[in-house]
């Protein structure tokens, strides 16, 4: 995701289905825009992908990649952060770096709280709502 997308911006998007975008937020030039439950083949996704330099093969080939792996979203940055699924209203994410975690940050990516590392590269990371628990159902409190 971060070789697709230009330096100075970011964006998250989540795939309810083929034709249809959660959410899809981008950050650039200093401006936030929020789409929700909008149509992939609507003039509001074409304007952001716009944006981007994308396009609507981009975003399929995205959504394809995705469902390969069984996700639902994507978030570039580093970590890029995958959505595996949604929970209540947190999610389940896939922490995934571009090279090996120094020893420094692996401590942080392995809390066993909001994070649970998986392999030097990738943790797997429960992001809490705005209401419920904030860390792994599991995790000792």
């Amino acid at each position: 995701m971060n070789a697709i997308v230009p330096a100075d911006k970011h964006v998250f998007i989540e795939f309810e289905d083929a034709d249809h975008l959660a959410i899809f937020e981008l950050e650039a030039n200093g401006k936030f825009t929020i789409g929700r439950d909008i149509n992939t083949h609507s003039e509001k996704t074409d304007s952001l992908l716009n944006v981007l330099g994308w396009t609507q093969q981009t975003l399929s080939t995205l959504k394809r990649r995705l469902d390969k792996a069984n996700c639902i979203s994507i978030r570039n940055g580093t970590p890029c952060q995958i959505g595996f699924r949604r929970s209540r209203m947190g999610m389940y994410f896939y922490a995934v770096f571009d090279k090996a975690m120094a020893d420094s940050v692996k401590e942080d990516y392995n809390d066993s709280c909001r994070y649970i590392l998986h392999n030097e590269k990738v943790a797997l990371e429960y992001g809490g709502g705005a209401i419920g628990p904030q860390c792994f159902e599991d995790h000792d409190r």
